[in-house]
Parts: C-alpha cells; sequence; structure tokens
C-alpha cells in the first residue's frame, strides 16, 4: 500500500474536493404538481417501477425512527402528523393507476399512527392506514416511519420526520427557538421540494447509448441462511469520532472505511474461495453534485467490486473502495446516469405498453433475475436536530430480500454513529462479524 501512497493521496483529494453544485437543466413550473386543483405527481423517474414490482408481502419499504429521551404521546404525535401533512404535499398523497404508469393523488383522509412493529420495515396495509404510503409508529419512547420507496429516498424521509418530531415537541409544551435544519411545518413548501431532479437535470441522450448490460451488473456473492418471516434488526450504537479517527489514519472517508471494513468481514465470514466478487453497493446523494431540494427520489448507486480475499487489511480494502466510489461518482457519470434514467422511460414502447404488461413482463422477468449486490451499505450522514427536541439518536432500517438478506445504513447524531443491519436470515454470524470490526477495528 505505501507504494501507492502518492497516488491514493490524489485520487482522495479529488474525491474530497467540494464541486460547484450543476444548476437545473430545466425548471419546473410552480403549478406543474396541480390537477384540477388537486396535487397530482407522477413517480419520478428514480421510483416508477416500486409500485409495478411491488406485492404484498414485497414493496420496496424501508424505515426511519428516532428514539428520544421520553416515552411517546400518541394522541399528540397523531395531531402532530396531521399538523405537518400539508407542509410535505409529496407524501400526503394516495396511489392511483394510470394507463400506461401509477400515479399519485392528494389525499385528504387522516393520517393515523399506531404501536411499533416487530418486523421492520414491514409491508404496509394501505386500508389500514387510510391509503398513505407511509405508516407512523410509536411505542416506548421510539417512534419510527415506515415509508414505500417511492415516495421518497432516506433523505427526505428524515426531512419530514424531523418536522413531526417538531410539531410533536411543541403540542408538548416545549418552546423550540432554533429551528435551524428542519422545515417548519408552520411554514410554507417550496414546488421544487416536489420537483423530479431526474427531469430537472435531464440533457437528451440517444437509446442506442445507454449501456443496460453494465445498468444491470453481473452475478455477485450472496450471504446465505435460513429465511425468516419477515426481518431480524442488529444495532450498534458508539462514538462516530472513533471510526473518524481510523479513517482518516488510512487516508479515506467514513463511508469509504466502513466499505472496507465490510469487505473484511466478508473474507472473515467465510473463507472458502469463490469465484463470484463481492459487490458492495452504496447509495450517492445527488444533491451533492446537482442543485436540487427536492424531497422525493434524487438518489443512486455506485458498486464496489472486490474479488473475495484480495486485501489483507481493513484499511486496504477501504482505499480500493474510496478510489472506485471517486471514479464512478463523478459529476460527469451521474450526469450520464441522470440523463440514461430518464431517456430509458421516455422511450416509445413504454409509452404506448398499457400499466398491466409491464406488470407481466417485469414481474415474469424477476423470476428469472435475483438482486446484482452482495449487501448495499448507505451513510445518511449528519442528522442535526435542537436539543429540545429530546432525540438521542436516528436511525434507518434498509430492506432486505431472500437473496439480497443483509443491508446495512449509518446515521450519526449529536456524534453517536448508529448502524443498523437488517437481516432477511436467521443467522447473525456476518453481523456479529461486521459489527465487532466497526466497534474495535478487529475482529
Amino acid at each position: 500500500m505505501a507504494g501507492n501512497e502518492a497516488e491514493e493521496k490524489q485520487v482522495i483529494a479529488s474525491y474530497r474536493d467540494k464541486v460547484e453544485k450543476e444548476p437545473r437543466k430545466n425548471h419546473p413550473k410552480d403549478d406543474f404538481f396541480k390537477r384540477k386543483g388537486q396535487v397530482w405527481l407522477e413517480y419520478d423517474h428514480a421510483a416508477r417501477f416500486y409500485p409495478i414490482l411491488a406485492t404484498k408481502k414485497a414493496q420496496s419499504n424501508f424505515a426511519v425512527g428516532a428514539t428520544l429521551d421520553g416515552p411517546v404521546n400518541p394522541e399528540l404525535l397523531e395531531r402532530a402528523v396531521n399538523d405537518c401533512a400539508k407542509r410535505f404535499p409529496a407524501f400526503k398523497v394516495k396511489q392511483k393507476r394510470g394507463y400506461a404508469w401509477h400515479y399519485l393523488l392528494e389525499n385528504d383522509a387522516p393520517i393515523k399512527v399506531f404501536p411499533l412493529e416487530k418486523a421492520v420495515p414491514c409491508p404496509i396495509n394501505s386500508k389500514e392506514t387510510n391509503g398513505y404510503l407511509f405508516k407512523l409508529t410509536y411505542g416506548e419512547n421510539r417512534i419510527e416511519m415506515i415509508i414505500f420507496h417511492g415516495l421518497c429516498d432516506g433523505n427526505g424521509a428524515i426531512e419530514f420526520l424531523k418536522t413531526i418530531l417538531l410539531a410533536y415537541k411543541r403540542l408538548s409544551g416545549v418552546k423550540i427557538e432554533n429551528t435551524e435544519g428542519i422545515l417548519d411545518h408552520e411554514s410554507d413548501f417550496h414546488p421544487h421540494e416536489l420537483e423530479d431532479s431526474f427531469v430537472s437535470h435531464y440533457v437528451p441522450i440517444k437509446l442506442g447509448e445507454i449501456d443496460f448490460k453494465k445498468l444491470l451488473g453481473g452475478k455477485p456473492y450472496r450471504i446465505k441462511g435460513q429465511l425468516v418471516r419477515g426481518f431480524e434488526t442488529d444495532r450498534l450504537v458508539m462514538d462516530g469520532a472513533e471510526i473518524a479517527k481510523r479513517a482518516k489514519q488510512a487516508g479515506v472517508t467514513f463511508t469509504s472505511y466502513v466499505t472496507g471494513a465490510i469487505a473484511y468481514a466478508l473474507d472473515k465470514y467465510d473463507e472458502n474461495e469463490h469465484k463470484h466478487n463481492y459487490v458492495i453497493m452504496v447509495p450517492v446523494n445527488l444533491r451533492n453534485l446537482f442543485e436540487s431540494t427536492s424531497l422525493r427520489n434524487f438518489v443512486t448507486f455506485v458498486r464496489v467490486i472486490v474479488k473475495p480475499h484480495s486485501f489483507d487489511t481493513v484499511e486496504e480494502y477501504a482505499v480500493e473502495a474510496q478510489k472506485q466510489i471517486a471514479e464512478e461518482a463523478s459529476k460527469d457519470k451521474m450526469a450520464r446516469f441522470i440523463s440514461t434514467s430518464v431517456r430509458a422511460q421516455r422511450g416509445f414502447l413504454m409509452k404506448i405498453t398499457p400499466l398491466f404488461l409491464k406488470q407481466f413482463f417485469l414481474k415474469l422477468g424477476r423470476l428469472f433475475t435475483s438482486s446484482r449486490q452482495t449487501i448495499i451499505f448507505s451513510n445518511l450522514g449528519r442528522v442535526a436536530v435542537p436539543k429540545e427536541l429530546g432525540v438521542e439518536y436516528f436511525y434507518v432500517n434498509l430492506n432486505a430480500s431472500a437473496t439480497n438478506t443483509q443491508n446495512l445504513s449509518s446515521v450519526t447524531t449529536d456524534g453517536k454513529a448508529v448502524f443498523t443491519l437488517t437481516r432477511a436470515v436467521k443467522e447473525k454470524d456476518f453481523s456479529d462479524a461486521l459489527f465487532a470490526l466497526i466497534e474495535k477495528g478487529e475482529i
């Protein structure tokens, strides 16, 4: 590793440089989401296939939550979320079927709250939630929201939850002067919060230029085990400064260090030789590269692909992860991905093919394909809120599946790094190995 030190530092420096955000190519009109006086939204271009592929048991849901400094009052919580709903029209919707795609229509029904679910993120029964595509739950000192990925990514969901917490604390009699970093429910929303930022940053591209094979990726190494009903959750809360220190010593970012730890833990979990590579999917928040205040989906993934047992230390895996993320998450490549996503869905066949045929062929194709990653690692970064909200920490539960059996998230609140691993299998050997490595720096 020392022989390539100069090259590694150059790659890392370029990755850390703050780049000027790319301005919008297309500006949405202020009334672009209104139809006959109602809020009417198309699914954004990152989410159009989520409702098509969804079933009653598998809905592409995830969960965001917060632990508080005291027990939760469900009556006040229900008042709080209903007070916030108009401030977030992208969430105050119900799903409808169109000719070619599903769409979202304003929902005037009251929002209900429910006791915490045992297996998270669980499916959402829209009849139970009055048509809403999220489910707000509570228990002891926790507030948790299960939400359909078609509505938003983790960043948008956390913004919504922060505002709910603000409204809840105000109803509880807590005076909060500083609301910096929170969208105040007593203010008006901005139309740009509802935009499809993929369209706003779209540059025309020919359909023939799209590399569909690269989009799909190859077959990865899989973490196997006995499938459970629903999901299991493992959580680690520790001092984020300790991980940041180790990452700095290795010359990499927090995300790259943990990605390296995942690869190293996979080596220790399964010491046999494998022909399939580890494929670690790392979400990229496109708001960091492109001008956007959208509360909907504006993320994509990069694949960190490494051969099993190709390095001897976490640090070496982390440096390799850093190189790949720096290359794949460049602004130029992300801009091309945005244009590819929009162009692929604007093709003539996509426009004329009715929804029921899309559902048939996509679900048929799903029978013969499976997840193209070993694991997802999503770092939501730092979430800052006023101390008066009484938040101990935030956390995120990602979805998992029969083939993509384990996924990891991290959120940092007031110096606490919270890692949450969602398992679809009974065995927690990998989870134990990974958390021991993250917590202590060694297994």
